[in-house]
C-alpha cells in the first residue's frame, strides 16, 4: 500500500472510530461522514523537483476538476437537508459508495 493508500485509511479508521465514540457517549447530534472529491487540480505538487511539478500540474490541468467543483461533494456533505443525520457513510463525488475492502 502507498502512503496516500495508507493516509487514505487512517482517514477512514479515524472517522469510523470517532463516529463509534460519538454513539457511546450519546451524543448524536454530530454526525461523522467521509466525502472523496476524486482528484482535484490543486497546487500539491509546487514543491516536488521541476520536472514532476510540470508533469503533474499538466496532468491536473487535463483531467482533473478545478477546486471549486471538488468542493461541491463536501459543500453537498454538510449543506443537504437530505443529509441530516446521516452518520458513518463514505460519499464519492457524487453519492454514496461503499467503501471497498483490499
Amino acid at each position: 500500500m502507498t502512503v496516500y493508500g495508507r493516509s487514505k485509511l487512517c482517514n477512514f479508521l479515524f472517522a469510523y472510530e470517532l463516529r463509534q465514540k460519538l454513539a457511546r457517549a450519546a451524543i448524536g447530534n454530530i454526525t461523522v461522514n467521509i466525502v472523496d472529491p476524486g482528484a482535484v487540480n490543486t497546487d500539491l505538487q509546487r514543491d516536488a523537483p521541476w520536472y514532476l511539478a510540470w508533469l503533474a500540474g499538466t496532468m491536473m490541468k487535463l483531467f482533473a476538476k478545478s477546486p471549486e467543483m471538488g468542493a461541491q461533494p463536501t459543500i453537498r456533505a454538510v449543506s443537504s437537508p437530505s443529509l441530516e443525520g446521516v452518520t458513518g457513510k463514505y460519499f464519492y463525488i457524487k453519492g454514496e459508495q461503499q467503501a471497498k475492502e483490499t
